[in-house]
């Protein structure tokens, strides 16, 4: 339960935060507000703090896990939101890209160190 939670919050927080950043090249309102993703931090830093808060407890107060975790989930979502708000193509060489992060976040997950 507590790995279910660390990625939504995260998966939460990395959509959040490329509205925030990304969303001012599409959404006018945005673009013209500055204010408006400066304040999307502060529900994004909430979200990213439990999310890291879960993983931690998830391996056991190992926080490295958390760090690449985050990083893949970024990632994904980075390439995802690109494409449904950008309409930027996944390229062979991105879906390889995002195959390898598919296989850092399994290793992180499944391979239980002592």
């Amino acid at each position: 339960m507590k790995l279910l939670f660390a990625v939504l919050y995260g998966l939460s927080a990395q959509v959040l935060s490329f509205i925030a950043i990304q969303g001012s090249y599409k959404i006018q309102l945005l673009k013209d507000n500055l204010w408006i993703p400066v304040l999307m931090g502060i529900p994004t830093s909430y979200l990213i703090i439990k999310s890291v808060h879960y993983f931690i407890e998830y391996f056991n107060g190992q926080i490295y896990p958390s760090r690449i975790l985050g990083f893949v989930l970024g990632i994904f979502v980075f390439s995802i939101m690109g494409w449904l708000m950008f309409g930027e193509k996944l390229s062979v060489k991105t879906l390889v890209c995002l195959g390898l992060c598919g296989v850092i976040m399994l290793v992180q997950m499944l391979w239980k160190t002592a």
